[in-house]
């Protein structure tokens, strides 16, 4: 029987928000750029990265490489330009 203290509940959208800090989105994207910039995004190329410098390795100490690497996902996304979609109508070209 499993008494309430083993149930643990989902977790709120409140308390996922901010994880990393300014400094840390600023470290993280002066370290990662290269990564960002092209290439794939994966552990090894991370923890090369971010265990050149004392600030990455300070990083990695703080945060798991699976939150490094979804931060960096998060990046590339931002930085990528939005498609743009027309949305006017389609005109015939046969003229009569």
């Amino acid at each position: 029987m499993n008494s309430d203290d083993d149930i643990i509940g989902p977790s709120s959208h409140d308390t996922l928000r901010d994880v990393f800090q300014l400094e840390d989105v600023k470290a993280q994207s002066e370290i990662g750029s290269n990564i960002t910039k092209q290439g794939a995004i994966s552990r090894d190329r991370v923890s090369l990265a971010f265990n050149v410098s004392l600030s990455g390795h300070d990083l990695l100490r703080k945060f798991s490489i699976f939150q490094i690497i979804n931060r960096l996902k998060y990046e590339r996304r931002k930085s990528r330009p939005k498609p743009v979609i027309y949305m006017g109508t389609k005109s015939n070209s046969k003229t009569q």
